[in-house]
């Protein structure tokens, strides 16, 4: 991306006035924190730079706007960590792992587009980003950690789980309260407990018959209260109750394959 490019996105992302102020405060030559970067608002990582560190901007109160070249293809543990004004994050085409807590806590960022280099989401990559409305999940990724979505209250895109994806860890999408839907594929294996706890507007969910592990299974819909018709392999029906703890099955329409 060039100086121009940057600068309209910028100016676009916070406004005309903040921009005028702030400029960009740090063109940053090692991803790492310093006292500076915990007064920016506006960062661009330089070209050829290919993971930003571990803890890089974590807590940086001011930041705002981040743009990441396409040289990087690894965001470390906490690298955003409790960006709390973190608005707006250009994701490189060549990104391949988000790790853990990378974005976690960054309360006002509203949405991101990940690209299809994609393969691993880790562990409360996107924990309590309560403002967060949408995210695609690309189908290059193969791995979703625990808690990488929850307390994502705001969520209102339909997710759809790759079809690379075996296992849904635990409390994944906890607290998703407005997810809409969620597409699970045939070749999943394993729902993990309270993977999807709590997400109270989804109406309809269907379990592959690929589902192996019965033991993780229990609770992962638990209180989906909203949840009006479900369809179930057979061999889950006297797990039926467990699995959807809190959910009154009476209202139900239930569909057994």
């Amino acid at each position: 991306m060039d100086s121009h490019s940057t600068i309209s996105l910028l100016y676009e992302v916070v406004g005309k006035k903040e921009f005028q102020e702030g400029l960009i405060d740090l063109i940053f030559k090692k991803a790492k924190t310093s006292k500076k970067s915990k007064n920016c608002k506006y960062i661009q990582i330089p070209k050829g730079e290919t993971e930003i560190k571990y803890c890089g901007f974590h807590m940086c109160p001011n930041l705002k706007a981040v743009i990441i070249p396409n040289s990087v293809t690894k965001i470390n543990d906490s690298a955003f960590y409790k960006c709390e004004n973190l608005l707006s994050v250009t994701i490189p085409n060549k990104l391949e792992h988000i790790w853990c807590n990378a974005f976690s806590e960054c309360i006002r960022l509203t949405s991101i587009t990940l690209s299809n280099s994609v393969t691993c989401i880790g562990e409360l990559a996107f924990y309590n980003c309560e403002s967060l409305i949408s995210i695609n999940i690309p189908e290059s990724v193969t791995y979703i950690g625990s808690s990488a979505f929850a307390g994502c209250l705001m969520l209102t895109s339909p997710i759809t789980i790759p079809k690379g994806v075996t296992t849904i860890k635990y409390h994944a999408f906890n607290k998703c309260y407005r997810l809409p839907s969620i597409d699970i594929p045939e070749g999943v294996t394993s729902l993990h407990h309270y993977s999807f706890n709590n997400c109270r507007s989804l109406t309809s969910i269907t379990i592959p018959s690929t589902i192996t592990d019965i033991e993780n299974l229990e609770f992962a819909f638990a209180y989906c209260v909203g949840l009006r018709k479900i369809t179930i392999p057979e061999k889950f029906k006297e797990h039926i109750g467990d699995i959807f703890l809190g959910v009154d099955l009476s209202n139900v329409l239930k569909i057994y394959t």
